[in-house]
């Protein structure tokens, strides 16, 4: 099984503003962000292989500043990033894997439209604008590795049809050597209440942890949090309905060895049963 995608989010589109390249557009993408902490969304995607197509779907949550989680439906697969360290969870297995990108350009990928350093991915990939005639979609937006950055690339194109309303996408396609993913996002949550915002991984007692493709431990605990000793956002919501202070010095995950992923570990592809 397999894991992962990306997601794209911004503000409200400003009536007197039309980028009309790139640098103007990066501009107005990094003003709409401003005040953004949390986001959720409802996702589908189809997988296009040469003979078979995998179907997925769940809900995926943005915590600033860079961390993603992707909670796939029943068996409830979960993808998390945070930073550069990437954590995949199989229930059917019993299993979390942990690894980091060797490069920065491989987790920026993952947060574009969250993170409002676009200047980070400029340095690794071309961005290109495109001016549509539909109002509802006024920009698609097409991600591409620069030539000192396709060998660490896990794809090989991205394409963002981005709305008008705030320029979430509502659809993403990503074009990788042996397949073609199709995403489609609906049901936006733009810092919504922390009381059912997962940014956590819990993985239950008897689970195998895996980091750097060897085994660490089997969970002991009922359960146990990754990143390690971190609180949910949904602990920290005090009774008023505000949110209490994040810990300043959370506990960090023990050091991994950095190493490149392999096709089947990138965050892009959905869960897949081959």
């Amino acid at each position: 099984m397999q894991l992962g995608s990306i997601l794209y989010v911004a503000f409200v589109l400003a009536a007197t503003s039309s980028p009309t390249d790139v640098e103007a557009f990066m501009k107005e993408f990094a003003a709409k962000r401003q005040g953004l902490e949390r986001v959720q969304a409802d996702f589908r995607q189809t997988t296009v292989f040469d003979k078979d197509t995998d179907e997925a779907a769940g809900t995926i949550f943005y915590r600033a500043p860079k961390r993603l989680l992707m909670r796939y439906e029943p068996p409830n697969a979960t993808l998390m990033v945070d930073n550069q360290r990437f954590y995949e969870y199989e229930p059917e297995d019993r299993q979390l894997v942990i690894y980091s990108v060797t490069e920065p350009a491989q987790a920026d990928i993952v947060f574009f439209g969250f993170d409002n350093d676009l200047e980070a991915l400029r340095r690794s990939y071309e961005l290109t604008l495109e001016r549509n005639d539909t109002p509802e979609i006024p920009y698609t937006l097409h991600i591409t590795p620069r030539e000192s950055a396709k060998e660490d690339a896990f794809f090989r194109s991205v394409t963002l049809y981005l709305r008008a309303e705030d320029y979430l996408p509502v659809r993403l396609e990503v074009v990788k050597e042996d397949s073609t993913v199709h995403t489609v996002f609906q049901n936006y949550k733009k810092n919504p209440p922390t009381d059912t915002f997962v940014d956590v991984l819990e993985v239950p007692k008897g689970t195998k942890v895996i980091v750097d493709d060897q085994v660490q431990e089997v969970v002991q605990e009922e359960h146990k949090r990754f990143p390690l000793n971190e609180v949910p956002a949904a602990s920290q919501a005090d009774p008023s309905g505000g949110n209490a202070p994040t810990p300043d010095k959370p506990e960090a995950a023990p050091p991994v060895q950095q190493r490149r992923p392999t096709v089947t570990e990138t965050p892009l592809p959905p869960p897949s049963a081959k």
